[in-house]
């Protein structure tokens, strides 16, 4: 049995490896496997000078995949440096015996966290900067082991999402100064809020989000690396797709959209294009990018029917 057999329900599950943005290694052996060449990926500058979003989509080990996103900003320092440095680190806590992929997630968040404090340190010799030192970045990184075990771990405004069953499943909730507990921990830890002209609230008037890695000066007003972490169980006959975008996609098109125009795709490299190029007519200012992971169900429900139109009332969503 191969991923190819297993519930998969479009064929044409084609992308060339040499034509993709990052570098794709090869697929899992172990069954049901998902394979890495089939995996959607783009990143589109947008009207950025340059793009601050980075991918990871690799295999690790033999039965485990890393796949992440990372919308970095204040510069590329955070975010170059947790792209190169988080999959080390997922690898040492594996071979230093930890099994538990939520704890092996939790520790490379904290211990890239840190790393890169410690760097920041080195650089600033020790005194906060408000240049392009003050760099931090989003995170959502899941790990996939044995083809159906998934690990999320997330902070900051990136997002995940799946389609299982015909239904939306929103995987992460943004960390934002809007959520009422998020705020509370800024404000007790002598943070302050401000919001802007549009309504957009930032931590100290600097940042939009109340978690991240990075972001060092910060850390000390309640902005923390801790990730909100689940655990889920992929259904390879019921569940099509997992998606991760980054919010220059996500402020443009919501959650049901995406489901749909992935549904309405004919393969995850044309999904991952339709995803950012419709962000960006539809007046995205921001760097955009999306992965989508495609499983055992691809496809089943788009062609429902002799349809590829799928319809996602507010009674379809439901959260996780």
């Amino acid at each position: 049995m191969t991923f190819d057999t297993l519930g998969s329900w479009n064929s044409r599950l084609k992308i060339k490896v040499e034509d993709s943005e990052v570098s794709l290694e090869s697929v899992v052996t172990s069954e049901p496997r998902i394979a890495m060449s089939s995996v959607g990926v783009k990143s589109l500058v947008g009207r950025r000078d340059g793009n601050e979003d980075r991918i990871i989509a690799k295999q690790i080990k033999s039965n485990l995949l890393l796949f992440g996103i990372f919308d970095g900003h204040g510069g590329n320092m955070a975010v170059d440096h947790v792209v190169e440095e988080l999959p080390k680190l997922v690898m040492y806590c594996l071979d230093s015996g930890e099994r538990e992929l939520e704890q092996v997630l939790r520790k490379a968040f904290f211990e890239v966290n840190s790393s890169f404090t410690k760097l920041y340190e080195t650089m600033t010799n020790g005194s906060d900067s408000k240049g392009k030192l003050s760099s931090g970045t989003t995170a959502t990184v899941c790990l996939v082991r044995d083809g159906t075990e998934l690990t999320i771990a997330h902070v900051g405004d990136s997002r995940s999402i799946m389609s299982r069953d015909n239904t939306l499943l929103r995987l992460t909730v943004d960390h934002l100064p809007s959520v009422k507990t998020e705020a509370e921990r800024i404000v007790r830890c002598k943070g302050h809020l401000t919001w802007s002209s549009l309504g957009r609230s930032r931590v100290n008037g600097r940042l939009e989000m109340t978690r991240s890695i990075g972001d060092v000066e910060l850390k000390r007003f309640g902005v923390t690396a801790e990730p909100d972490v689940i655990n889920l169980k992929i259904n390879h006959a019921t569940d099509s797709f997992l998606a991760l975008v980054t919010d220059g996609v996500h402020s443009r098109l919501t959650s049901a959209e995406m489901v749909q125009l992935i549904a309405c795709s004919s393969d995850p490299r044309e999904a991952v294009e339709s995803l950012t190029d419709t962000a960006l007519l539809s007046g995205s200012e921001d760097n955009c990018s999306a992965l989508i992971i495609p499983l055992g169900a691809w496809g089943k429900y788009s062609r429902a029917k002799g349809s590829r139109r799928v319809h996602f009332g507010s009674s379809s969503i439901r959260w996780h």
